[in-house]
């Protein structure tokens, strides 16, 4: 009976303390999903930018962030080099009201510049389409997080203007850079990017960019803003020297340039590469190699002139219609236009009109000062050779 009555207390003992353990309230929450068939609310492009190089934050035009102007976010400067090339990176982050999930794909279209670029057709057109893919993975110390901060810190991100503001972290005030921070934390929105390889084939200017989001149902979000690639102009000369051999009095004496890129550097037939992103115009400017000038009634006149040309000298289809004649220790720019990514035979004449030195058989030495100078076309001069299908093939001088 003693048993019976302890088991009969133990079993109460427990029910009593299982009685304790039931929650004495309940809470309820509605619940309600609209599956979307055949039309959807457009995916949300938050922001965009672009970068250079490996890092998100970098820009290679304005390493410092001090010069950017909006819409122009983000400056690119070129590699100089014959074909050179320079790697820009494409940034967006996107969400989409059925969830991330619902996003198909995410691409960003460079279009032409609106102006400026010659070839039928270009402006405005589209240029490349780069696709994008996500930044993996989300998260207080995520990749994509960091690279969306470092990215604001250095003021190159373009922000949709419909990215609704979020105090983020608490305490902070509501903004739409915290909206999408909280966003990228909480899994929400995703950070995307694609590369693509710019060259110096493409002429500088300011080239729009449009991301496009596209979900499952094709329905398409944007945003745009304007990479500038910015210009670089420069030329490469495969000699560093002419030597205009014997020369008559008044006689005018040419030594021929050539369509052959030769190296190393050196005593060849003169050619000039286009290493930059615009279309230039050769300068020189020619010592008077001591020839001196001479004094007749007052007026001093020098004893040497030159003359050059690039390519065949044509303008207008007149032939050598484009041949400059130069003083000795003037800047002389010459009329032909180089193509981007083009290489030109140059020209050079020379005519002594008094020998200032008695006797026979002088020699004299001078210096030659080559330059390039940038040229808003349309460029005329040159063959060219595009990246991707042909280049020029270098020939090696014997020692």
């Amino acid at each position: 009976m003693k048993n019976a009555k302890a088991f009969v207390a133990m079993l109460l003992a427990v029910l009593l303390a299982v009685s304790f353990a039931i929650p004495v309230f309940a809470a309820t929450a509605s619940t309600g999903v609209q599956v979307n068939s055949g039309s959807s609310t457009p995916p949300l492009v938050k922001c965009m930018w672009e970068s250079t190089d490996s890092a998100p934050d970098a820009e290679s035009g304005d390493p410092s962030h001090t010069s950017f102007v909006d819409p122009l976010l983000t400056q690119v400067a070129p590699n100089q080099g014959f074909q050179a090339t320079t790697t820009v990176n494409f940034w967006a982050v996107v969400t989409d009201a059925a969830g991330i999930g619902n996003l198909a794909n995410i691409y960003a279209d460079v279009f032409y510049p609106a102006s400026g670029i010659t070839d039928p057709g270009a402006n405005g057109s589209l240029k490349f389409e780069v696709q994008l893919t996500q930044v993996i993975a989300n998260g207080p110390s995520s990749t994509a997080l960091a690279d969306f901060m470092a990215a604001n810190a250095a003021h190159m991100v373009e922000i949709n203007a419909a990215t609704p503001t979020f105090a983020y972290p608490i305490g902070s005030s509501a903004s739409q850079v915290g909206d999408i921070e909280e966003e990228l934390i909480q899994g929400t929105a995703n950070l995307y990017m694609g590369t693509y390889t710019f060259d110096n084939c493409e002429l500088a200017g300011n080239y729009p960019v449009v991301v496009n989001a596209v979900n499952q149902q094709n329905v398409h979000g944007t945003l745009g803003d304007t990479l500038q690639w910015l210009p670089l102009t420069a030329a490469a000369f495969d000699f560093n020297a002419v030597n205009y051999g014997s020369v008559a009095i008044g006689v005018d004496k040419q030594i021929n340039g050539d369509y052959t890129w030769q190296t190393p550097i050196g005593a060849n037939p003169a050619t000039i590469e286009n290493t930059g992103n615009t279309y230039l115009q050769m300068t020189v400017k020619q010592d008077d190699m001591g020839l001196g000038s001479t004094q007749v009634n007052g007026v001093t006149t020098w004893n040497v002139y030159y003359d050059a040309r690039m390519g065949d000298g044509s303008l207008g289809g007149f032939p050598n219609s484009g041949i400059v004649t130069y003083q000795p220790n003037v800047t002389t720019t010459l009329p032909q236009i180089l193509k981007l990514c083009s290489l030109d035979k140059i020209d050079f004449s020379i005519t002594v009109v008094k020998d200032p030195s008695t006797g026979t058989n002088h020699s004299y030495s001078g210096t030659m000062t080559l330059g390039a100078v940038c040229s808003s076309g349309p460029a005329l001069e040159g063959t060219e050779y595009m990246i991707g299908t042909s280049a020029p093939t270098a020939t090696v001088t014997a020692p």
